[in-house]
């Protein structure tokens, strides 16, 4: 029996989220689903929309972001990142993870 279109797709690297759960003053927690294992960077803007510098890019580590396996294809991503400087966070501030 010969595979259809459909299998022969690799899957997105992101397959859902991220979700944001909880954002406080010094802290951002988010959940995404991936296909696989993935390294992520979080990018946060700060101040207004158009500013080019005023963005952070954080590298999470294995403590930032717990990966937890629920099957072959599918990794929940439980991302936990304390920030150094607290912030007000407005929606829109969260513009990209990868």
């Amino acid at each position: 029996m010969s595979s259809s279109p459909a299998e022969k797709r690799p899957l997105p690297s992101i397959l859902a989220g991220p979700l944001l759960r909880r954002q406080e003053a010094g802290r951002l927690v988010l959940w995404l689903v991936g296909s696989r294992p993935l390294k992520l960077i979080l990018r946060l803007r700060h101040g207004v929309e158009n500013a080019a510098d005023d963005f952070n890019d954080h590298s999470l580590t294995d403590q930032q972001c717990q990966i937890v396996a629920v099957g072959r294809h599918a990794f929940i991503h439980l991302i936990d990142l304390q920030l150094e400087a607290e912030r007000p966070w407005t929606p829109g501030s969260i513009t990209t993870c990868w």
